[in-house]
């Protein structure tokens, strides 16, 4: 089935989302867009549908009606193979827990996600490290996750959720795990490399600072957006 191009330049369309588990509602008609570069951030409580949403929105959990457009490819339209190919190419992924591999280097992890499309192997070196160099991080390519620190673990999750080029950043209570200095370094990072580089930022958060670099705030409820708090 052929993908359908939208006229304008979201790179996030969510238009009347429902999810169920078994006969449970957990998502109810949702609508949200992000247009392009753009950061939006959504707050609620644990249990009001936050990860359900991000899952759908990546193509993990299948979703009962509506539609998910990222930069005009519906994803609702795609087979297991291609979802799997998308998100590679075209989502990047920051975690509270990092969830870097704990026997590559900083360097590896960031070229990880790269090498997965098959880029070039000289080009793939040449990104992570122009992106290690980006966050800070240039001086520690060589360690492993268990020699760095929270701030230094993600600023190298930071790093490599830009090595494909997405145009969309799904960012998952990315200061969570870290001190108030910590987490307001990886903001600041967060935000100006989604400036620099035009790509749009969905922010999952229950801290209002944490969502101070979004242009809106949603707040999620029991499985609805209840308001546009910016």
């Amino acid at each position: 089935m052929p993908l359908r191009s939208t006229p304008d330049k979201s790179a996030l369309r969510v238009t009347g989302l429902c999810k169920n588990f078994g006969e449970v509602g957990v998502l109810h008609d949702l609508s949200l867009t992000i247009g392009a570069g753009k950061r939006v951030a959504l707050m609620g409580r644990s249990g009001s549908g936050k990860s359900t949403l991000l899952n759908c929105i990546c193509g993990i959990e299948q979703f009962h009606a509506g539609s998910i457009e990222i930069c005009g490819e519906l994803v609702n339209t795609m087979n297991s193979k291609r979802i799997e190919q998308f998100r590679r190419e075209r989502l990047g992924y920051v975690f509270q827990s990092f969830h870097l591999l704990p026997t590559l280097t900083a360097l590896e992890n960031v070229e990880f996600p790269a090498q997965l499309i098959h880029s070039s192997r000289d080009d793939i070196r040449n990104r992570a490290r122009e992106l290690l160099r980006l966050v800070g991080m240039e001086h520690r390519e060589t360690h492993r996750p268990d020699a760095l620190s929270g701030g230094e673990l993600q600023r190298i999750a930071l790093a490599r959720a830009v090595i494909n080029h997405p145009r969309l950043i799904l960012a998952d209570e990315p200061t969570g795990s870290l001190d108030s200095t910590s987490g307001d370094q990886v903001l600041d990072l967060l935000e100006r490399i989604s400036d620099e580089k035009q790509i749009a930022v969905l922010l999952v958060t229950h801290d209002r600072n944490t969502a101070r670099i979004c242009e809106h705030v949603l707040k999620m409820k029991d499985g609805y957006i209840i308001g546009d708090n910016k």
